[in-house]
């Protein structure tokens, strides 16, 4: 078992949190990444969607998840083309990779349902590694447009209507498998 499996079990974990799933509950995930968190999913009988970037890595959730699932790739206008609504959604460390994060915070809103749950992981300023790397800090990519620490996200989320938030730190399980892995789709500047 990868790494990244075991990430994407946690985040799962995370976002379940010992509750009884309904059958034909769904999840969107937007950041597929490889589809391990979809395929943790699907093995738990909830319907996925998928979102993700990059169509070559998208083409790799396909083959991963066939047709256990949707997969939208590209732009993330996309996904203001869908009405379905989701009982669970993860933005898997894309909120910071978008123009206009409230905005698709808005769409977010639109596509839970009313009871639904969001798991967003995102990189912290208010982390360890940001406090103690400051201007190193890996995080800092070209492909980011915005940094949240957990004062900024909570303003953000409860100005569009979002109750009831926790901030907790993720602890990502990451091994050099992982992390080639995620250079062969996101390189380093």
């Amino acid at each position: 078992e990868t790494q990244c499996v075991k990430t994407a079990e946690y985040y799962l974990s995370l976002l379940l949190k010992d509750e009884d799933i309904s059958v034909g509950a769904s999840l969107l995930e937007l950041g597929s990444k490889q589809g391990d968190l979809l395929l943790q999913a699907i093995q738990k009988g909830i319907r996925v969607t998928g979102f993700e970037f990059s169509e070559e890595l998208a083409k790799v959730v396909v083959d991963r998840i066939g047709n256990n699932g949707q997969v939208i790739a590209g732009d993330v206008e996309k996904l203001f083309e869908t009405t379905q609504q989701f009982d669970y959604i993860i933005l898997n460390d894309i909120l910071q990779k978008v123009y206009d994060p409230k905005k698709i915070l808005q769409k977010i809103y639109q596509l839970l349902k009313k009871d639904g749950k969001i798991l967003i992981v995102i990189p912290s300023l208010d982390s360890v590694s940001a406090r103690v790397m400051k201007k190193k800090w890996i995080e800092f990519k070209p492909d980011r447009f915005w940094y949240f620490s957990n004062t900024t996200l909570s303003r953000l989320l409860y100005s569009l209507n979002f109750c009831q938030i926790k901030m907790s730190q993720a602890n990502k399980a990451m091994n050099i498998e992982c992390f080639y892995k995620s250079l062969k789709y996101y390189p380093a500047a």
